[in-house]
Order: structure tokens, then sequence, then C-alpha cells
């Protein structure tokens, strides 16, 4: 649930699952959540992070088109910090309030800002290099595309790539569980946000 819901869940509970009593048919599982800030502290992270996403999703406009929502998300999330690799127990809130990611970060924001402009954009869980890494699958009209923001931050790009599957050198993902990102002919769009 914590995975699916980075946008809105700020921080990874500790869970504590008692069941009540220890035989019969009948029983009770309790579960205790315990979060290592409080109460206050992670309603604050929140509201950073609701005006952060609010704020990227008023950078597009109903008029756009589906390539130019996504451009322009990319270059809402790509231009907001100069980004240190790392990783955290707040994921969503390091990436946009303090310039801290790692893949499974730029992953969860770029598909939640895409998906509240109205595009359909889903995250795969996959590896690289034999690593554990997250990119995501950008379904738009001109064709299926993935798009690897962490990747593109660490090299300086500042132009959203869109890859086919055979251009995922180094990728490996469950193929069957992901539409196949076969791309289009080349958009005629610029690929840059000006």
């Amino acid at each position: 649930c914590y995975e699916g819901s980075l946008t809105t869940v700020m921080e990874k509970p500790k869970v504590i699952a008692t069941v009540y009593p220890n035989e019969g048919d009948l029983r009770i599982l309790e579960f205790q959540f315990t979060y290592p800030r409080s109460v206050a502290v992670l309603n604050v992270m929140q509201s950073t992070v609701n005006t952060i996403m609010n704020a990227a999703y008023d950078y597009v406009n109903y008029d756009q088109s589906e390539m130019e929502k996504a451009i322009l998300l990319y270059s809402f999330l790509s231009e907001r910090h100069a980004y240190t690799e790392g990783s955290s127990e707040t994921p969503v809130y390091s990436l946009l309030y303090e310039g801290i990611a790692d893949s499974r970060a730029f992953a969860a924001v770029y598909s939640a800002m895409c998906t509240k402009a109205g595009l359909h954009c889903s995250i795969v869980q996959g590896a690289k290099n034999g690593h554990v890494y997250h990119w995501n699958i950008l379904e738009l009209d001109s064709g299926t595309w993935h798009v690897d923001t962490f990747a593109d931050e660490q090299n300086g790009l500042r132009e959203m790539k869109l890859l086919t599957d055979e251009q995922m050198y180094g990728y490996e993902w469950d193929r069957e569980a992901h539409p196949a990102c076969t791309g289009a002919a080349a958009p005629e769009e610029s690929l840059s946000p000006d």
C-alpha cells in the first residue's frame, strides 16, 4: 500500500500485527502503525508535496497535446533542483523539497504528475545493470515509450528521452506485466520545452 501511494503517504510506518485469540476459527487481526515523525510533521510534509504537485498540474493546460503535457511535466521535474542521489524514508518529499532522490522517487513523482494531468504513466520496477531500479512507461496517442527521468537527471539531460523496448540496454523487467514500448514514428514536436 505504501509503495503504491508514495505521493500521499509521506513515510513508511513500522507495522506490528497481533492476532486475538491465538487459536480458533474466528480471530481478529490487529495492525498497529507507528510513524517515526509526528502527525503534525507528516501533515506539513504532505501540504508541501501537495503544493508542489498542484504547481506541476497548473504548469500544463487542457489545450495541449499529450506529448506537450508529458514534456512540460518532465521539464518541471528536471529543472526543479540540482538533485543529489540518495534514498530516503520520505522519497517524494525528499525529491520535491530537498532535491535528494533515487530512481523510485523520480518514477513515483513523474507518474503521479502525469496521472493528475490525465496521462497514462505507470511505474516499472525492474533492474538496471543488475540492480533494483524504477522508471516509467508513458502511453501517449503517439505511442508507448519508456521514460527514465532519474537516468536523464544523472546524465544532465534536459530533454525528455523516449525509448522503445529495444533501446533499453541494461534494463530488465517483466515484459508480460507491462505494455510493449514500440514507440511510433518520430514525433514531429520538439522534445524540449522551448
